[in-house]
């Protein structure tokens, strides 16, 4: 038996896919996509989960309220999304002026300081499919242009950080940072072909870079930063004890 909830509703509203929820509860994007359909029984252990997570009432989970009312929030509180245009050929799209529509405003982003500095868009192909799909709400940070960081600073903070690549005026893609030296960048991404693969640009081809926002960003205003070290580092340190 199927029972009318409004989870889906409200992440929608949220803007985050079923892949972020499903990493920030600890559970399994399938397991988030029964609970939404009704096809699972939601527990108080997931109501009260689901309730913090998305900063909302059970009530309001549960379909009893309308999510769209958030007496917690502003009605004017809310971050325009840009629409785009893909190009079918290749990762590159392009973030058009025109508002595909309005969302609340993630309360990570409320809390920043970059808040007016905040680009909405929705991705039009899966560059970053292993954790957003063709059709998800992401949010750039533009306070900041990584072009003009050091390689060396970029390496050591933001190897393999999502990043928003301006190339031209409206034109763009996403992709991850991978590589980066003084005069180009590499990036990887999942091509049209369904191959991940890794491709360069000069630092002088690119207009500007940012960072996209994730999941801890976007709920609590803080960034994870990872660690990654080299195999050779790894073997080095160990020797030397």
């Amino acid at each position: 038996m199927k029972t009318k909830n409004s989870i889906r509703e409200i992440r929608e509203l949220r803007g985050f896919s079923q892949a972020w929820v499903a990493e920030a509860l600890g559970t399994s994007q399938s397991q988030i996509d029964r609970l939404e359909k009704g096809q699972r029984r939601l527990t108080v252990e997931w109501l009260n989960k689901l309730a913090d997570f998305f900063d909302t009432d059970i009530g309001t989970l549960l379909g009893n309220r309308s999510p769209t009312i958030n007496q917690e929030r502003q009605e004017d509180n809310t971050t325009p999304i840009h629409a785009t245009i893909p190009h079918n050929s290749s990762v590159i799209f392009d973030i058009l002026e025109r508002i595909h529509l309005s969302v609340p405003t993630p309360y990570g982003i409320q809390k920043s300081n970059i808040i007016n500095d905040v680009i909405g868009f929705i991705i039009s192909n899966n560059s970053l499919s292993e954790r957003w799909s063709d059709g998800d709400i992401l949010y750039g940070d533009k306070s900041i242009n990584y072009k003009d960081e050091s390689a060396e600073a970029l390496l050591r903070d933001y190897f393999r950080c999502p990043f928003l690549v301006f190339i031209g005026n409206t034109k763009c893609f996403c992709a991850r940072l991978v590589e980066s030296s003084g005069d180009s960048f590499s990036f990887r991404a999942e091509h049209p072909n369904g191959n991940w693969e890794k491709f360069s640009y000069r630092r002088d081809d690119i207009i500007s870079m940012h960072r996209i926002l994730e999941w801890e960003e976007l709920l609590y205003g803080w960034r994870r930063v990872s660690f990654f070290q080299t195999f050779e580092d790894a073997v080095n340190k160990f020797n030397a004890k």
